[in-house]
């Protein structure tokens, strides 16, 4: 195990010094907290043209802290669902000038947990998040319309190509990443109730709601077998989303990419659906940015057709994420902002485990549960 960044770039170095993907220059990349990146820049131009690369290491730990161990199965079982997706459709169709892809596998070195991506096709590009808290509000409503209702119809695509007939050895292999899914529902959704100790005022009455909700998703995930579960991105937010860093317009063509595929396994739709709705309410709820929620919406126009039942459910798993998740985020808000977050998410689980449609319509959140 490499104990240092610099330890870790001599052994990426030599990893691929033989291959078609050695790099003259590595540039540690900031953002992660799951893996060692780099921008590497290739010593030969590869027969496409290709002369940057993205390369992704995996630790047995967080690259964010060592102290949190993980295992490096994650990276095979990204190596796979990539490959994969190079036969998917929906990859690089343009839809409302912007055109969705994930990076292409290059290359996969087992013996070090070492991956190599293509590069987004823009040499400056950044994340969703970053993208909306740079931009803010030179965002149009027009612009946040066509960049959510373009990810919604994405993600809609590749949840109907994953669960197809045709794409059962893929739902196979995926069915192995059993510790990425424990990982998911642990620090997600069983991760519910322990809340209650940080927010016991906020929180406690509501336990017996939060167990029901724990008990009811677990076995609903874990007990139903083979029908229940489907194939997700499984990690699907707005800082898993690659754009050009540069102020779109509708009539602007961009490219996006949707990276990080490692906790890709078979659970539920809802959870992409759900993580990338609250991480965008946060965006306006936290920073009063009216792209955020704008994005939101016209992401699940996007998306199409969600069945009552899962409509409730990802009401609820919007409000487990704002617990879990919005109480957490360094320099997001002031405490009574982090404690009315909390206080929203809670009111989210109640509300969607109780189906109370006269609260949605009253709070605002008629937009999820109507059709």
């Amino acid at each position: 195990m490499a104990e240092s960044q610099g330890a870790v770039t001599k052994l990426v170095q030599k990893s691929l010094e033989a291959t078609p993907y050695a790099c003259k220059s590595l540039i540690p990349l900031s953002g992660g907290t799951s893996n060692y990146l780099y921008h590497g820049t290739l010593m030969e131009t590869l027969p496409d043209g290709t002369t940057v690369v993205i390369i992704k290491h995996t630790e047995p730990h967080l690259f964010s802290n060592k102290d949190f161990k993980l295992t490096t199965t994650r990276t095979f079982y990204e190596s796979q669902i990539l490959k994969y997706l190079a036969a998917f459709p929906a990859q690089s169709v343009s839809h409302n000038n912007i055109t969705i892809s994930t990076p292409k596998l290059l290359h996969y070195d087992p013996g070090t947990n070492t991956q190599v991506h293509t590069h987004h096709p823009s040499s400056t590009c950044t994340d969703l998040k970053s993208y909306v808290l740079k931009y803010h509000t030179a965002i149009t409503p027009s612009t946040a319309s066509v960049i959510g209702h373009s990810l919604g119809n994405w993600l809609k695509k590749f949840h109907c190509w994953a669960n197809s007939p045709a794409q059962n050895e893929v739902r196979e292999v995926m069915e192995g990443n059993h510790a990425m899914r424990t990982l998911k529902l642990a620090i997600n959704y069983t991760n519910l109730v322990t809340m209650i100790d940080s927010f016991p005022k906020i929180l406690g009455g509501s336990r017996d709601v939060f167990e029901s909700v724990e008990k009811e998703m677990l076995a609903w995930i874990n007990g139903g077998g083979e029908g229940n579960r489907e194939l997700i991105h499984g990690d699907f937010w707005c800082g898993n989303v690659l754009l050009p860093d540069a102020l779109l317009s509708p009539s602007t063509p961009a490219a996006i990419f949707i990276t990080d595929h490692e906790l890709s396994h078979l659970s539920t739709p809802i959870f992409d659906l759900a993580q990338m709705c609250a991480e965008l309410y946060m965006l306006t709820y936290f920073k009063s940015i009216p792209a955020g929620k704008e994005i939101l919406t016209a992401f699940l126009e996007g998306y199409g057709l969600i069945e009552e039942n899962k409509r409730w459910r990802i009401l609820m798993y919007i409000g487990c994420h704002l617990i879990c998740w919005g109480s957490r985020t360094a320099g997001w808000g002031t405490l009574e902002q982090v404690e009315a977050c909390v206080e929203l998410g809670r009111d989210l689980v109640v509300n969607g485990w109780e189906r109370n449609r006269e609260w949605c319509m009253r709070e605002g959140w008629a937009f999820l549960i109507e059709d």
